[in-house]
């Protein structure tokens, strides 16, 4: 078979663009937008992904409403009305969900994901609204499914491809290219070429897929000699595991329910594959058919117990939540495929669109309910201690609460603000939380850390947790004072000042990490090649790597002992004490994070520093 011509390429690119106007647009959009946020300074890329995440929901939710009019054979005016819609639709799902992205990104990051997974789904529906169709709606998905993996293989190699030439490029001729160039790469090739082969593949004719019996080759090989060996010795491992419940008479572990959740949707998509009803497979695949779902239902009784306990105990969670809501689908296809005469593969689809909506909206979704039971569980503690009277908190003496309910009073009450907000507690306190949440807009912790100990007297010091590291003050944090220099005072991290080169000839930032298994920065000044070591937490080294002769070296402990001694307490340091002076150079400290038990140093966590050498 002939290469298709120039012109045929842009005549197929153009039929494309007329078919699935808006989807394009969207992904030609979410491309540039990704590309100019890539080169953005870190936390300024923010600013774009609401842009980015409406582009990615217009792309299936503009092609499902297409799909949907092509099935019903309305052009023209109509078409053009539900364009129309769509892009309603689109600004609406911006104005009150994406809007908020940067902002509420653990709330509305989630709800984006669900929002474009629901659009996904439905373009797989979208054709076949009415009953019956079964053949073709199977047709229809594995023919985009099979354009799918013909994408990201094609693509993939021409992706490789792009990152050697522009490494070979940047390699022989010394340009230092940014590393961003391969994101650019990625994000042109997916975003402009992916998308458009993606959408041509797209089957048009509906009616004609339904008395198709082609069933694709490199499908059947997957399925015969991959997929249903692997999952067949997966139900095994984990029907011993059950096995080994029952006898040792044990709970399940927690991380139990990761495994059955992909043993399970990995098994339900190989039910799908081969699913067809006109394709004969060997006698052991008709086998995994007929008894998938009969073997899936000890496990998900496992997955139940699992959760349930951690439930019981700790209520809901977010994720807790996917995992109540994934037992529940699969219980409901469980039943479905056993019992359904029809068996049809839109219900599989059908119930995915359903439960996404519950999930995403009312009371049972996962924004609410988590919200609910953990606000509960909080309540009945503080009310145990009497730190809750008459639905006002009130300051108590926090020797008298346990280190499990200390523990968990910190942990419920982060998870609801990085979540919710500190506005869910306001109910709670005659204090006006939104000065707070003024004063540390992007420090959900430091305004924890106020409402607690201040407003509750609760010092979270004292009940590290199961999984802490010990009283949280053993730890001593030394930033250099950035008064003047940095014009956000909302950034909540230490980003330093800009540093005067006048006198020196090179500059190299570093970063140092005191802990073990960390490797070495090397950086060349000149025609020297010099080596920057950490020993023990406790000193840094740069020395030339080839004489091995030392350039400067740092006590730590001796550095941070006399930053203590001279600002105890005080975090935010002049300048002119964050700087080591070593003669042939100065070594400028934007930050020191030091573990200091009992008021004795022990080791330097991470450190950034500026070097100027002459």
């Amino acid at each position: 078979m002939s290469l298709p011509s120039l012109i045929e390429v842009s005549d197929f690119t153009a039929r494309t663009i007329r078919r699935f106007t808006i989807s394009v647009l969207a992904a030609y959009v979410a491309t540039i937008l990704a590309v100019i946020a890539n080169h953005y300074s870190y936390g300024m890329e923010n600013d774009l992904y609401a842009y980015i995440m409406t582009c990615l929901f217009a792309f299936p939710l503009a092609l499902a409403v297409d799909l949907f009019m092509e099935s019903k054979r309305v052009g023209g005016i109509g078409r053009f009305f539900s364009r129309v819609v769509v892009l309603g639709v689109i600004g609406a799902a911006y104005y009150f969900v994406f809007k908020n992205l940067k902002e509420n990104f653990q709330i509305d990051g989630v709800r984006a994901f669900l929002m474009f997974l629901s659009a996904t789904v439905l373009v797989f529906l979208a054709p076949f609204f009415c009953r019956g169709k079964s053949n073709a709606f199977w047709q229809f998905a594995i023919t985009i499914i099979v354009r799918f993996f013909q994408a990201v293989v094609y693509f993939g190699i021409l992706y490789l491809g792009i990152v050697l030439l522009i490494e070979s490029v940047n390699y022989l001729f010394q340009l230092n290219l940014s590393g961003a160039y391969f994101g650019d790469a990625w994000f042109i090739i997916t975003g402009i070429f992916a998308s458009v082969y993606g959408l041509s593949g797209v089957p048009y004719n509906f009616k004609s897929l339904d008395q198709t019996t082609a069933y694709p080759k490199f499908l059947r090989v997957l399925t015969e000699y991959f997929l249903v060996p692997l999952v067949t010795l997966y139900l095994i491992v984990l029907y011993a595991y059950s096995a080994k419940i029952l006898f040792t008479l044990t709970w399940p572990l927690g991380g139990v329910a990761s495994w059955i959740m992909g043993f399970s949707a990995v098994g339900v998509v190989t039910y799908f594959f081969i699913h067809s009803t006109k394709e004969k497979f060997l006698k052991y695949v008709e086998f995994y058919k007929k008894w998938f779902f009969v073997s899936l239902l000890p496990l998900l009784l496992v997955l139940a117990l699992s959760i349930g306990i951690r439930i019981q105990q700790y209520a809901v969670t977010q994720d807790r939540y996917f995992v109540v809501v994934f037992g529940i689908w699969a219980l409901i296809l469980a039943a479905f495929y056993l019992i359904s005469r029809s068996k049809s593969l839109k219900f599989m689809a059908w119930s995915l669109f359903v439960i996404l909506l519950l999930t995403m909206y009312g009371p049972q979704s996962v924004f609410e309910l988590p919200k609910t039971t953990q606000m509960a569980r909080l309540e009945s503690i503080l009310v145990k201690y009497g730190a809750l009277v008459d639905g006002k908190v009130v300051k108590i003496d926090d020797s008298k609460i346990s280190q499990d309910d200390g523990y968990a009073i910190n942990s419920i009450m982060n998870y609801i603000a990085q979540n919710y907000g500190v506005e869910v507690f306001q109910p709670w306190f005659s204090q006006n939380l939104a000065e707070i949440k003024t004063q540390y807009p992007n420090d959900y912790w430091t305004k924890i850390q106020t409402m607690e100990q201040d407003y509750m007297g609760i010092n979270m010091n004292k009940f590290p947790g199961p999984y802490g590291m010990g009283d949280y003050s053993a730890y001593k944090s030394f930033n250099v004072d950035q008064t003047g220099c940095q014009m956000d005072k909302s950034i909540s991290y230490p980003v330093g000042c800009p540093v005067n080169v006048a006198g020196y000839s090179y500059y190299q930032p570093l970063d140092f990490y005191g802990g073990p298994g960390y490797e070495y920065p090397h950086f060349k000044a000149g025609n020297v090649e010099y080596v920057a070591e950490v020993s023990s937490g406790q000193t840094v080294t740069i020395r030339n790597n080839l004489s091995k002769e030392v350039l400067m070296t740092l006590n730590v402990k001796d550095f941070v002992t006399n930053l203590l001694k001279k600002y105890p307490g005080n975090q935010a340091i002049p300048a002119s004490d964050m700087t080591v002076d070593f003669g042939a150079g100065v070594m400028r400290i934007n930050y020191i994070n030091a573990n200091y038990p009992s008021g004795e140093f022990k080791s330097f966590d991470n450190m950034s520093v500026a070097l100027l050498l002459k």
